[in-house]
């Protein structure tokens, strides 16, 4: 590809460039729609897909945090999750925490860093399950120091790059991280070195192989597979212990220990598949999905609606324009708020014989359709192609 920038992960010159993801409308990680444009790739080597280091990236990095706002749909909120299934709804903290501690079990005290903490969410639900331990949040810049040294338990916010906050940790998290950063491996490798004997490393980011929304997300540097997220960590000198899928929807989850200093780096691994087979697939279904939406709105005489407020929901209603007239959201912090200038209301107020359009990726999109069809009488919901 032009340019030849180094691979993220191994530093390989060997990108295969997917030549149909510039005509993409891009979507930003806090949800606003962003331009079209961009370069994805993936490594031969390493297997790898990601956003080629080059000045445009980082431009549009740039742009995107130089007014980034965390859940402006709920104010503030964490994103609940829901069980495609029984409905039930929970923070994305506490889904995740449960399901972690279930194979983590903490002594009653210890010390936690929560790289990239945000307004804290993580922090107070750990506190809540394990309030003996000391708290320490990291964030590039100071703007939530007073949110997140409210939180229980919190000693410490530290500015600045993670590795760099003082002390050692039993456990070093990295939520919605590791997928963000430019050098993941070597910023990995000096968080390992923050573990005291024992400690415990948890990485959460999302599945682009069950969630190809995901690819659009403009500053996000890296696209991750049980696999490659694995040996980015297996570089960086940690050990993964558990690499689980769909702790959290269509997101992985990786438990690690210090491999030691001779592990750093590993083994040269075997070539791994095609890196962009399953991104070739993912975009061709979303270029699927946009003419299968376009062609629902101009079957009704009103605009329609959109299941969701968040990254698929925001490229979708970006996709169809003023085809869309409003989102239906099932987490209650949202519903009566508004996102793109147009109201975001709960299923039960949503105008029935509208279609709504679940913008979700298969299979979830039809459990999630089947859920509220039998719930709420009326609502006219209308699923995704399969093929993702």
């Amino acid at each position: 590809m032009k340019g030849r920038p180094p691979c993220r992960v191994c530093g390989s010159g060997d990108l295969e460039e997917l030549e149909g993801f510039p005509g993409f409308r891009r979507v930003t990680s806090d949800c606003r729609p962003w331009p079209a444009g961009g370069r994805l790739a993936g490594c031969r080597p390493c297997g790898c897909l990601q956003k080629p280091q080059e000045e445009a990236w980082e431009a549009d990095c740039r742009a995107i945090y130089a007014d980034y706002e965390l859940y402006p749909q709920g104010g503030g909120a964490e994103q609940a999750v829901f069980d495609p299934v029984s409905g039930q709804a929970a923070g994305r903290s506490e889904r995740l925490l449960e399901r972690v501690l279930e194979q983590l079990p903490v002594a009653a005290t210890g010390r936690l860093l929560d790289v990239g903490c945000g307004n804290g969410a993580f922090l107070r639900a750990f506190h809540a399950r394990s309030p003996g331990w000391r708290l320490v949040g990291t964030e590039l810049g100071s703007r939530r120091r007073a949110e997140v040294l409210g939180v229980p338990g919190v000693e410490g916010f530290h500015v600045g790059l993670p590795e760099e906050a003082p002390g050692e940790f039993d456990v070093v998290v990295l939520i919605h991280v590791l997928e963000h950063l430019s050098e993941p491996v070597r910023t990995l490798g000096r968080l390992r070195a923050k573990l005291r004997p024992g400690g415990r490393v948890v990485v959460e980011v999302p599945d682009h192989r069950r969630n190809p929304f995901e690819l659009l997300v403009a500053d996000h540097a890296s696209h991750f597979t049980a696999g490659t997220l694995g040996a980015v960590l297996g570089r960086a000198g940690l050990r993964p212990q558990t690499i689980a899928e769909g702790w959290v929807p269509r997101e992985l989850t990786v438990l690690a220990t210090d491999g030691g200093p001779a592990a750093a780096g590993g083994p040269a691994p075997s070539r791994p598949p095609d890196p962009t087979a399953a991104a070739r697939a993912g975009l061709a279904w979303l270029g699927t999905v946009a003419d299968h939406a376009r062609e629902t709105a101009a079957g009704v005489p009103s605009p329609l609606g959109v299941l969701g407020s968040s990254l698929a929901a925001t490229w979708l209603a970006a996709e169809l324009g003023d085809r869309v007239g409003l989102f239906v959201d099932e987490d209650p912090c949202r519903a009566g708020r508004t996102h793109m200038g147009r109201p975001i209301v709960a299923p039960a107020a949503a105008p029935r014989g509208t279609p709504v359009y679940v913008a979700l990726p298969q299979p979830q999109a039809q459990a999630v359709h089947d859920r509220l069809r039998a719930r709420f009488e009326g609502l006219r919901l209308v699923v995704p192609p399969r093929g993702a």
